[in-house]
Formats: structure tokens, C-alpha cells, sequence
């Protein structure tokens, strides 16, 4: 399977989600983003 196809799974949706990953201690990409304040010219 490529990688679009496994990204796209209905089993991987239900298996990995925010509350598991953020329990695992990875940080949604928006919440760096916003503690960073990045600004981009």
C-alpha cells in the first residue's frame, strides 16, 4: 500500500488519534506553531 492509501485508512483513524498521541507526549503541530510565534516575511 502507498503511503496515501495508509493515511487514508479507516482502521488508522480509529487507532491513532490526538488524545493517544498528546498521552504519548507529542504536541500538536498548530500548538508549536502558536508557542513559537513564528513569523514568516
Amino acid at each position: 500500500m502507498g503511503g496515501w492509501a495508509v493515511a487514508q485508512s479507516p482502521i488508522l483513524k480509529t487507532t491513532i488519534t490526538k488524545a493517544r498521541l498528546k498521552r504519548k507526549g507529542y504536541k500538536p503541530l498548530v500548538d508549536y506553531i502558536n508557542n513559537k510565534q513564528i513569523t514568516i516575511w
